[in-house]
């Protein structure tokens, strides 16, 4: 069975004027792994390609690449990415140059250090899975310079 890929939506923000965050901007990019082949030892290779179709089992990377086209520097930018419904988060696979990561299970109201996520459950806390994952959130430790490019992601395979 096929699925079309279904887009996490981004969201980014910046601790400058909001006429500044029109100039810093993501743009999301679904890619799946694709065998193919296998090198000298026998190891797959795999590359990836626009995720325009997918089916349960495919592994995907979600990526985020931004930009900061203004003529400022950013100062503690953050950029969020939903984790659609329709795959589970890969743990250990969120990812990006100069940023903390954390993650949200309600929706991205609230977040948490991965090691810290809790979910209630019959009335009890207990300690979040990959699939209660529902946000990612980037929030970068340094300045982000005029002209200045980058990539975050995370993994997840289709439910």
């Amino acid at each position: 069975m096929f699925r079309s890929v279904l887009l996490a939506g981004a969201l980014f923000g910046a601790s400058q004027m909001p006429a500044l965050a029109q100039e810093f901007t993501a743009t999301q990019i679904v890619e799946r792994a694709v065998i193919t082949g296998e090198d000298a030892n026998g190891l797959a290779i795999i590359e990836f390609e626009t995720a325009e179709r997918v089916q349960p089992g495919d592994a995907l990377v979600y990526k985020l690449n931004y930009t900061n086209a203004s003529a400022d520097t950013i100062d503690n930018a953050k950029l969020v990415m939903a984790v659609p419904d329709e795959v589970t988060y890969n743990e250990n696979s969120a990812a990006g140059e100069n940023t903390s990561v954390a993650f949200s299970t309600d929706g991205g109201q609230s977040f948490a250090p991965r090691g810290a996520l809790t979910v209630s459950s019959d009335g009890d806390l207990r300690a979040a899975t990959s699939e209660d994952i529902t946000h990612i959130r980037w929030s970068f430790s340094g300045q982000i310079v005029p002209g200045e490019i980058g990539e975050v992601r995370y993994g997840a395979v289709v439910r």
